[in-house]
């Protein structure tokens, strides 16, 4: 799963506090790992390696790493330093790192830090603008973000949580004029769920690919859970999620974002992990996860891989997409964000992220798909093999043959039963019901034509 936050000026100051002064050590050390130059665009600085905290207070202040002078033009701080994508595993995922074998936990970590990879690659390649002139009405594409990376092992309630700060600086250089200039934070929060489904989608290949085990149902938010975690294990330490479910049951109605700040306590940078171990061990044995059950989650499955665009499997994936349970279950038309994210859903297994936009790719080009409106070509997702995905969404949209059929026979037969006066209201009788329930603009703007006599 992939979250978004604004960090204020100053607000970097938590993550550096959490960076070890020597090497990591798992789930037995007392402190987590030091944070890593990544993002194109941090090369060009010369960032790389280690971060450095008074370094990283110099680049959010948009000056240069020696501190020398100023990259952008503006004379103010700004208002955003940046932007804090957090990429989480599920639950099982973190249970498996920290009860886990060393060499398990290894590759646990190693997982997380390809997955979490790919996916910024991704939101790097299609969501990476800066904003200019008054109101920040001029666009220029950048050339990749300046950020830094922060994994982390457990939540604030102490319990297990392996995630990954990424702070994207408010920051990029576009290449057209060799000027640096404020990041575009727009794309970033409309690609956030797409890409929280490929890092998802990637976690499950790796894992699968590395460990050998199953998955359970991918959820709606594209995340699913390892096959054989005991549901009351998961929930055992999912003490953030029960703090906020409280909250929520106690003030009905309470915004799940806010009931999350509401009960939002502070982390404890002095936390040794190495003395929550055994108690974990201890509280996972309770709930059904003991030491034998752990090593009962590996090698449960055999080595394979998504189906390939032009496979029976593909066209297969393809078909139910196209169908009435598929894109269009719930709306006519679909962009290319949805389809990225359905196709993350329907693979249990997981897919390295080249695999995901391959197949977007494949039925895209397929017969299963007709084009609405085409994007201007600005931005879009280039894979390895050199093929691109649109990536503004809401200047394309598709829709499938089955529906446009079925809009025809539904506009035919309204039109004829209209010329019989049946079903023909009055316009009074269509406000009233338009102000009961909510239509689209679409909808509003056809509705008269069918329904008023």
């Amino acid at each position: 799963m992939l979250s978004l936050g604004k960090l204020a000026p100053g607000g970097h100051a938590y993550y550096v506090e959490a960076v070890a002064l020597g090497a990591e050590e798992y789930y037995t050390g007392a402190r987590e790992a030091p944070g890593q130059w990544v993002g194109s665009a941090s090369g060009r600085l010369g960032l790389e390696g280690e971060v450095e905290a008074e370094v990283l207070s110099r680049i959010l202040r948009h000056a240069d790493p020696s501190g020398v002078y100023r990259l952008t033009a503006a004379r103010s701080v700004p208002t955003v330093a940046a932007y804090d994508t957090t990429f989480c595993a599920p639950k099982s995922v973190s249970l498996l790192f920290a009860l886990g074998a060393p060499e398990v936990s290894n590759e646990v970590r190693n997982a997380q830090d390809v997955s979490v990879g790919a996916a910024l690659g991704v939101l790097e390649r299609v969501a990476c603008r800066g904003r200019r002139g008054r109101g920040g009405s001029t666009l220029v594409d950048g050339d990749g973000f300046v950020a830094a990376a922060f994994r982390h092992r457990t939540s604030r309630a102490a319990d297990p949580h392996l995630h990954t700060h990424v702070l994207l600086a408010n920051l990029v250089h576009a290449p057209v004029d060799d000027r640096w200039t404020a990041l575009d934070g727009r794309p970033i929060f409309t690609w956030l769920q797409t890409v929280g489904h490929l890092y998802d989608a990637q976690l499950r290949w790796e894992l699968s690919q590395r460990l050998g085990v199953e998955w359970g149902a991918v959820g709606k938010t594209g995340t699913a859970e390892i096959s054989g975690v005991p549901p009351e294990a998961v929930r055992e330490f999912s003490t953030r999620r029960k703090e906020i479910e409280a909250h929520i049951h106690e003030h009905p109605g309470a915004n799940p974002q806010v009931a999350t700040y509401a009960t939002r306590r502070a982390k404890d940078h002095d936390l040794d992990a190495n003395s929550l171990l055994p108690a974990w061990r201890e509280r996972a044995a309770a709930a059904g996860l003991d030491d034998r059950a752990v090593e009962g989650l590996l090698d449960r499955t055999a080595l394979g891989g998504p189906p390939a665009p032009g496979s029976a499997d593909a066209e297969a994936l393809y078909g139910w997409l196209a169908g009435p349970s598929g894109l269009t279950e719930k709306a006519s038309t679909f962009g290319d964000r949805d389809l990225i994210r359905a196709i993350c859903v329907a693979l249990p297994g997981g897919a390295p992220v080249d695999g995901v936009l391959a197949l977007a790719d494949g039925f895209l080009r397929s017969d299963h798909v007709v084009a609405l409106r085409g994007g201007d070509g600005g931005d879009v997702i280039r894979r390895a093999d050199g093929a691109t995905v649109a990536a503004r969404s809401d200047e394309s949209r598709w829709t499938t043959p089955d529906m446009l059929e079925v809009e025809h026979r539904l506009l035919t037969t309204g039109g004829r039963r209209r010329a019989t006066g049946f079903g023909v209201a009055t316009r009074s009788s269509l406000d009233r019901a338009v102000r009961v329930r909510t239509l689209s603009e679409e909808q509003e703007a056809s509705a008269p034509g069918l329904l008023v006599g």
